[in-house]
């Protein structure tokens, strides 16, 4: 991928930046690198990297070997906080920012082009990684990136858009919120509510991929609203 691309642009790739700490975004790490380019994300994105790889090799490697790295991928930190960054003549601006689909992200700005890459905070026609049972964090940071104004989104998943991908973002997440409080969560959980909560999110969206991630991130979303209920 690495070589097609700068055979197709006749640039020499220089710059990766992983925004969250999954594995999908930062199993590629050693690879740039072995290739000269420079990895980066935030402190806090990196010091997340160890548990989640440790968690997906034990997951993964067994079914994926020897394709699934057991390397704990070494990025370089830029900082803790929104830190401005010029790559092959590029102005960008890394927006630190808390929880949403994992413990902590990095928004990419493009100031010059109004264009933000997102990765898993947006899903565009997919279902949403919803593993940490963070929703209301979640809102928060759909929040942040509305403040940034973008005229162009890239998801994680699906095609890129205009902002009102932080709009129809923002509706999944509360339709999500309000399928599961209908079975008025406790814990611990009733398997046929959370199942029943599925198919009815499933129903909502049914032109939307991924429906297998809700598998895992229904019970999490359960156990968030069971806890504000105590």
């Amino acid at each position: 991928m690495i070589t097609h691309a700068e055979r197709m642009t006749k640039k020499k790739f220089v710059l990766a930046i992983v925004i969250h700490a999954n594995p999908d975004k930062f199993n590629g790490t050693k690879a740039f690198q072995d290739h000269g380019v420079r990895v980066v994300t935030s402190a806090q994105v990196k010091a997340l990297i160890p548990e989640v790889h440790e968690k997906r090799v034990k997951a993964f490697y067994d079914r994926y070997q020897p394709d699934y790295p057991k390397e704990l991928p070494a990025p370089d930190v830029f900082g803790g906080r929104t830190t401005d960054l010029v790559a092959a003549g590029l102005k960008l601006r890394l927006h630190v920012m808390g929880a949403g689909c994992s413990e902590s992200h990095v928004v990419v700005e493009r100031p010059a082009s109004s264009q933000i890459f997102v990765g898993d905070l947006v899903a565009n026609k997919n279902h949403s990684w919803l593993e940490i049972g963070k929703t209301d964090a979640w809102l928060e940071r759909i929040d942040e990136m509305r403040r940034l104004e973008p005229k162009l989104v890239h998801p994680g998943r699906g095609a890129a858009g205009d902002a009102t991908m932080l709009d129809d973002q923002e509706k999944y997440l509360k339709k999500v919120i309000e399928i599961v409080a209908r079975e008025k969560p406790r814990i611990p959980p009733r398997e046929d509510a959370i199942e029943r909560a599925e198919k009815a999110i499933i129903a909502a969206y049914l032109d939307y991929g991924f429906p297998v991630f809700l598998k895992i991130g229904l019970p999490a979303e359960w156990e968030r609203q069971a806890r504000l209920a105590k």
